[in-house]
């Protein structure tokens, strides 16, 4: 990666670039008895510009900053408490609508499958493998409500709901402002990467997540027990007391 000085000293300033794999891996004298501070000024395309201090341990020969503690030098600022609300918000949105994807799956697998069972143990899976399983449902039979369900599984592939859901909910948060969205991501038996997510684009996420549960229960309502609340909209208070 491009540096300013190709040996940087302690508090030198470095230039660090996030590679194609959502990488940064750095290239720096080895701590030896004591830790290490340098300066990074980092780019994020055409961007923001990311300021911040780096600090490594004695004997760590090669850093990879795809996992590192990172801190707001005399704590959170009001800033950053702005930018966790609306983080927060956010991802608690994709969380809820997520977990809700995931039991309409369930119980389009259910109909689609009696043999499985008619309760939600027996079909007790997450997202990719319910998907899976309707799948091989609707390749197996010919099914009307298969057919439509599917539809609704490639709208949402295109979209890829389920990874950038798994992104916001399993990813390790910078929760800082003027970290540009930044998230450290470790998918299963895969290397971690980082990445970085317009929080228009998180709050979308969320949004797209509701309507693919709207239209997977509009499907399955007729054949399914519902729920319908009585309509009041006065507030009711914390937790509903």
């Amino acid at each position: 990666m491009p540096m300013s000085n190709p040996e940087p000293r302690p508090g030198d300033t470095f230039l660090a670039t996030l590679d194609e794999r959502g990488r940064i891996t750095l290239d720096l004298p080895v701590p030896t008895d004591e830790s290490i501070t340098y300066s990074a000024e980092e780019r994020i395309g055409d961007g923001p510009r990311l300021v911040y201090e780096l600090t490594l341990p004695p004997g760590k020969a090669a850093v990879e900053l795809t996992a590192p503690i990172v801190e707001r030098q005399g704590g959170a600022s009001a800033a950053d408490a702005q930018y966790r609300e609306r983080l927060y918000a956010a991802v608690g949105r994709i969380t809820v609508a997520g977990g809700q994807v995931e039991a309409s799956l369930k119980r389009s697998l259910i109909l689609l499958s009696p043999e499985r069972g008619a309760a939600f143990v027996d079909v007790d899976l997450e997202w990719f493998r319910l998907e899976a399983a309707i799948r091989e449902a609707v390749d197996s039979a010919e099914s009307v409500l298969g057919r439509r369900v599917v539809r609704l599984l490639d709208l949402a592939a295109r979209n890829r709901l389920r990874e950038r859901r798994n992104d916001a909910v399993h990813g390790a948060w910078w929760p800082f402002d003027g970290m540009a969205g930044r998230v450290s991501r470790w998918p299963r038996r895969s290397e971690g990467y980082i990445t970085n997510v317009d929080l228009r684009a998180l709050e979308e996420v969320g949004a797209k997540l509701e309507r693919l549960v709207q239209a997977l229960n509009d499907l399955v309502r007729e054949r399914w027990p519902v729920v319908t609340l009585p309509r009041d909209d006065r507030p009711t208070g914390s937790f509903g007391v």
